[in-house]
């Protein structure tokens, strides 16, 4: 099946970028409308099926590295990585899936990130269970590792993006390009309101 790649119109680009940039209203940070990396990130795959995506990893990695202006590299050891990838076993996936969400069973894989006082990213887990195949795992980590940049929230149903929840697509899509332009554009600052983010987007 063909990735559908639709370039949206001007309007709803802005009308999804605050759900996908800045996230549910009442979900909020205090003090910072914009949450996104300013150090290197520096990944690593944990679990029996990473060798198999590593190459998925780099290939997201590039164009966000293209696209944010930030290095996104592959760690060699844990120690040195800010971001994990679980690719875990169903059993501990649930467990912690169980422990982080009201509805768990609405849960196919999740990001949490961790801020510093200013909005910025300082770190990111991400949990996907290693019994998916091969496309629901690449769906996964497109949509996830968007939310590990900084994505809080998801777009609507109709706009095409891999942070759209449902049967998203296994690669960045066109308005995921220029939308993470815009997020790490340096016009947005991280002592902005999210009425001011939105202006200046």
């Amino acid at each position: 099946e063909a990735q559908v790649d639709r370039l949206a119109s001007i309007s709803q680009l802005l009308e999804n970028f605050e759900p996908m940039a800045l996230g549910d209203p009442g979900e909020r940070v205090a003090w910072t409308a914009v949450q996104r990396w300013k150090e290197p990130v520096r990944a690593i795959l944990i679990g029996d099926a990473a060798d198999q995506y590593r190459d998925d990893v780099r290939a997201i990695f590039g164009e966000f590295e293209a696209l944010t202006g930030i290095p996104f590299s592959l760690a060699e050891s844990d120690g040195a990585a800010n971001v994990k990838i679980f690719l875990s076993a169903r059993d501990w996936y649930r467990t912690q899936v169980t422990r982080r969400f009201e509805r768990p069973e609405t849960i196919v894989c999740f990001t949490n990130t961790t801020l510093d006082a200013n909005g910025v990213i300082t770190g990111a887990n991400t949990v996907i269970p290693e019994d998916l195949n091969g496309r629901g795992v690449r769906t996964c980590l497109a949509h996830e590792l968007m939310h590990a940049i900084g994505f809080q929230g998801h777009p609507n149903r109709n706009f095409d993006s891999a942070l759209r929840n449902g049967i998203g697509p296994e690669t960045l899509t066109v308005n995921d390009r220029i939308l993470i332009r815009t997020l790490y554009d340096p016009r947005l600052r991280f002592d902005m309101t999210p009425e001011d983010a939105l202006i200046t987007a």
